[in-house]
């Protein structure tokens, strides 16, 4: 499964668009397609996945679907 650090907030159905490197990253490399999941995750909100949903020639959108890890406290 691929997992991809973003910088946005995480929450439950909210969508994101994904920086224009981690979009090609996903649709051109990884070739990615609508309907595929992928875990996300930003350091804060735990790893959630994720459902892309739209492509296009500018990016991608992913809309989050469920949290699979919560955030893990420091010592």
């Amino acid at each position: 499964m691929i997992r991809l650090c973003v910088p946005d907030d995480l929450a439950l159905g909210a969508v994101l668009s994904p920086v224009p490197d981690q979009a090609r990253y996903l649709t051109t490399v990884m070739r990615q397609a609508v309907g595929d999941e992928i875990l996300v995750f930003n350091g804060r909100d735990g790893e959630w996945r994720a459902r892309l949903t739209e492509t296009d020639r500018r990016g991608c959108r992913l809309r989050l679907e469920s949290l699979e890890r919560p955030q893990a406290s420091g010592p």
